[in-house]
This record gives structure tokens, sequence and C-alpha cells, in this order.
């Protein structure tokens, strides 16, 4: 239970899909100050990086690593995150007229590195079952707080003047990198309340 603890508060706080590992940048750059945009787009995210998580382990490690496949488990995983979107994508227009105003980003989803790194991390840290869950429910997590966050600067940011030359992707940039800082503050925060 103190893996999964661990492996929890690593993946929202110190590591960081977006923030630290730079994985699901565009979305986390084109959402917008629309909060709850960002937090559809997240929620559909760790839906679909939960779900991919829990079919790419028995793939990975039942089938693929025992029969000395690894090199293929790049492709097992985008065939697999492709396949967990389009069904998403697919009950999303059969419950929802408007797509939930995902439409344009629902694409963005299934290329998404943030999801096939989740997979990946779990696969080279040879995770079990539910670390590799915890693992991509709380990496989802951690996507849905720096999507917030940012969306929240976002909206500071549209109502302020900007020097034209910082204006754009240049301020968001600069946003983005001062946001990662913050977070590497939280770098062993979860092997020192652990103990591991």
């Amino acid at each position: 239970m103190r893996d999964i603890l661990v492996i929890i508060v690593t993946a929202v706080l110190s590591d960081n899909l977006v923030l630290s590992r730079s994985l699901g940048v565009c979305p986390f750059l084109g959402s917008g100050s629309n909060i709850r945009r960002s937090l559809r787009l997240g929620l559909l995210t760790t839906l679909c990086m939960c779900v991919s998580a829990m079919i790419a382990w028995p793939v990975s490690s039942i089938y693929l690593r025992p029969n000395g496949l690894s090199h293929l488990e790049t492709l097992a995983f985008v065939l697999i995150i492709a396949s967990v979107v389009q069904l998403a994508e697919t009950l999303i227009r059969h419950f929802s007229a408007e797509n939930g105003g995902l439409g344009t980003w629902l694409p963005l989803i299934a290329s998404n590195c943030a999801i096939i790194g989740v997979c990946t991390q779990n696969a080279e840290e040879g995770y079990s079952f539910a670390q590799s869950v915890a693992n991509a429910a709380a990496g989802g997590a951690g996507f849905i707080i720096a999507l917030l966050i940012f969306a929240g600067i976002h909206e500071r940011i549209d109502g302020s003047d900007i020097p034209k030359p910082f204006r754009g992707i240049a301020i968001s940039l600069i946003a983005a990198a001062i946001v990662s800082l913050s977070f590497m503050g939280f770098a062993g925060l979860a092997g020192g309340i652990f103990g591991s």
C-alpha cells in the first residue's frame, strides 16, 4: 500500500507529466482560459489514461515482455490508446449532442504523449496492475491540476497588458516554466513522507 501512495504523490506533484516530463504539452498550452473545458479535457484524458493502462498492463506483462517482444510495446500501446479514444468518442457522440465541447480535442487525446508516457512508464518500472492503474489515475490527476492552473493563468494573462514581444505563445511558455519550477519544489516529498 505504501508503494501505491508513493506512486500517487509522486505522479501528481513531483513527477507531474506536464510540468516535469513535458508530456501532454499541446493540450496544456492550447486549452485556453476556459476552466470548464479544461476540466472536461482533463477528466476525459484521465479516463482514457486509466483504461489504456488497464489494457496495456496485461498486453505488456503477460504477452509481450515474457515472449521477448518488448520492442513491440510502443506499437501495441498506440493501438490500445487509439482504440480507447475511439470508444470514448463514440460514447460521447451517443450520449451528448455537443461532444461536451471537446470535439476538436478528441484527436489530440488519441495522440497525447502523456497517455503513452504512462503506459511506457508502467512497463519500464515493472509496476503491478494496481500500481499501473494508480500511476495512470494519479498522472491524470496531475494533468488536470496542470490544466486548471494554466487555465487560471491564461485568464489572468488575457486581462493583462503584456508587452508586445511577449504576447501569444511566448508568455504562455514563460508562465509554464514558472509553474514547472514551482512543482520542482515537491521533489523528494513522497520519499520524505513515506520514508522510501
